[in-house]
């Protein structure tokens, strides 16, 4: 994987990288952001995936990717999936981009459709779990 930017506070997080790899490899797909949890016990521990799509891709994403995710991580008792749909938005001033995302300067990078799944809690199985579903899903 080629990594964008040489400041290390903005690399993979540990054992990501596979799958972040295989996720754009679906052209239908980029990822934006993302993190792993890697708390052995799981309290307060949170991974997501934030991705835009093609419009061809959209309904693949809205019908089928999102409700199995909901169906197999949906009722966990001490853990959390969360879904977050955004239409597109336009930046219209550096002061509306939060502090730590400065770096962001080009006003339509938000302008897209794009999609966060973040799991609260749970243990690191149901963590790496997650990315083994997350990069099925988006990769078949």
């Amino acid at each position: 994987m080629i990594r964008a930017c040489p400041n290390d506070f903005w690399d993979l997080d540990n054992g990501i990288d596979k799958y972040i790899d295989l996720i754009n490899s679906n052209n239908d797909i980029r990822t934006m952001y993302s993190f792993k949890g890697n708390n052995k016990f799981g309290f307060g521990q949170m991974s997501y995936l934030i991705f835009c799509y093609t419009k061809s891709f959209e309904k693949q994403v809205l019908n089928v990717i999102i409700p199995k995710m909901k169906n197999e991580f949906g009722s966990m008792e001490y853990a959390e999936l969360n879904v977050y749909i955004e239409k597109p938005k336009l930046q219209k001033k550096e002061k509306d981009v939060a502090p730590y995302l400065r770096f962001i300067n080009h006003p339509d990078y938000w302008n897209i459709n794009h999609i966060k799944i973040e799991l609260m809690d749970g243990n690191s199985y149901e963590h790496e779990n997650l990315w083994k579903v997350l990069t099925k899903s988006l990769t078949t």
